[in-house]
């Protein structure tokens, strides 16, 4: 159908305006739909409107190819081969305009090339790779694609129909279901609609029997578009049917859960405020880790070969290896690159404690990729202290636990998460044996870094500050 489909495609690479792109194949598949139905009609009838139709999409190309060839220009493209594209944008709206005329043209005197509507299935299935859809989102667009198929379908048999009638009255000169229904001179939307009519009876099977053969063209014709039809209208039906399935058994185990912990609560007459807190804790609970699927993604991960592996694990991992100053401005390239081996994904529920103050621990550092942390003082290690004291929450991109990492003395203080947390950790004793493996110069750097938190006092190399009271490099009462 889109046979400036080169054109969409680098559309799709740049990753620039796909809403845009959208747009575009439902407009040029609107005014397929129109230009097959005129295809049943005499010639005289289809000149006239045919062309309208062609000059209308004629005129979209030029807007879209102006719009497109400003907006990559706009973009200012760093890879020269994309900048190679329009570097003769006349000779790209020559090929465009033309290859697009020459295909409405051969569209008008040959049907068969409708069939090229298979493709929409390939521009679909960019745009859900594009938009990287949750599942649930996904199963709307199937819904919607079964709708559309069915319906083409339906409009595709109704137009063979048009047309065996026609044939049948202009060139065979035998009576057909156009002349019993009485539309013969009928305009061409009404034997459109009576004959799209007939195709979703017949595809539903219902055959109310108001329209039907009346000789064997026609009856062969029938067989041939129930026994597709049907079997089109079956797979809908039971695709349907699995995705509805799909959207109710997710709803259905929060819902059984949700009624045994009710259940259990009414029996121990728990207070109506509690229970509420309860139940709204555990449907974010729920609905949180249905989007939490560590043991797939090390199983898909695991399935790469080595290089796209290690190369997906540093970007994943960028948060620490490049973001990070502590890392990037202290270790050399290799070791950076290295850490990749013994970094850890943690994910971790609300109030859930990461780290205790006075506490001895694998003196681990964290960076936060999603979610929130609470740093606070424990009143249980501070007798002067009646509650605990909150000093700061630390958001995605902050990083704690760096001074008991170069240190390995104990927690400075205590460390909880707000709400569900994904972090990275690397543990103090695995940074420590990949330095002795493959670095003897970034193991005395950590060191360096090591003696002078310890006897100079001095956090310049940590690039942290103190929660208490905001002083950096130097010693605060509160260091990360």
């Amino acid at each position: 159908i889109f046979l400036y489909f080169p054109l969409q495609t680098t559309l799709f690479s740049y990753g620039i305006y796909c809403n845009y792109v959208i747009f575009s194949s439902s407009f040029s598949l609107f005014l397929l739909l129109l230009l097959s139905i005129q295809i049943f009609q005499t010639f005289q009838t289809k000149k006239s409107l045919i062309l309208v139709l062609l000059y209308c999409f004629w005129t979209f190309q030029l807007v879209q190819t102006l719009i497109f060839t400003k907006k990559v220009y706009l973009q200012k493209i760093e890879n020269r081969q994309q900048n190679n594209f329009l570097k003769k944008p006349f000779l790209r709206y020559s090929q465009c305009f033309s290859f697009n005329f020459i295909f409405y043209y051969l569209l008008i005197f040959n049907p068969p090339i409708f069939f090229k509507l298979i493709r929409v299935s390939i521009i679909t299935h960019q745009i859900e790779e594009r938009f990287n859809l949750k599942p649930k989102t996904i199963n709307i667009i199937e819904l919607i694609k079964l709708f559309l198929t069915v319906i083409i379908v339906a409009h595709l048999f109704g137009s063979i129909w048009i047309f065996v009638g026609q044939f049948e009255e202009q060139t065979l000169g035998v009576s057909s279901w156009l002349t019993k229904q009485e539309i013969i001179s009928s305009q061409w939307y009404i034997k459109y609609i009576k004959a799209y009519y007939f195709a979703t009876v017949t595809m539903i099977t219902v055959g109310y029997g108001d329209i039907g053969p009346v000789n064997e063209i026609e009856m062969m014709l029938c067989v041939f578009t129930m026994l597709i039809t049907c079997g089109v209208f079956a797979y809908s039906v039971n695709c349907i049917g699995m995705i509805l399935t799909d959207f109710n058994s997710r709803e259905k185990e929060i819902k059984d859960n949700l009624f045994v912990i009710n259940n259990y609560m009414q029996t121990k007459n728990v207070k109506p405020s509690l229970q509420y807190q309860i139940k709204q804790y555990l449907e974010y609970y729920w609905k949180e880790m249905q989007h939490q699927n560590t043991e797939k993604e090390e199983k898909i991960i695991d399935q790469l070969s080595d290089s796209l592996k290690e190369k997906l694990l540093i970007e994943a991992n960028k948060i620490v290896l490049s973001d990070c100053q502590i890392f990037s401005n202290n270790f050399t390239d290799q070791i950076v690159n290295s850490t990749v081996k013994i970094i850890k994904e943690l994910r971790v529920n609300p109030g859930e404690v990461l780290c205790l103050e006075g506490t001895q621990d694998n003196c681990a550092i964290y960076f936060i990729q999603k979610g929130e942390v609470e740093i606070y003082i424990d009143s249980l290690y501070n007798s002067s202290l009646s509650k605990n004291v909150h000093l700061k929450k630390l958001k995605k991109g902050d990083n704690f636990g760096c001074v008991s990492f170069f240190t390995g003395n104990l927690r400075s203080h205590s460390i909880k998460a707000v709400d569900f947390c994904t972090l990275l950790m690397i543990k103090r004793q695995d940074f420590i044996d990949l330095l002795l493996k493959e670095s003897r110069e970034d193991y005395e750097m950590f060191c360096a870094i090591k003696d002078n938190i310890l006897i100079n006092k001095n956090y310049e190399q940590l690039f942290t500050e103190c929660f208490s009271c905001q002083q950096k490099f130097l010693q605060g009462p509160f260091n990360r």
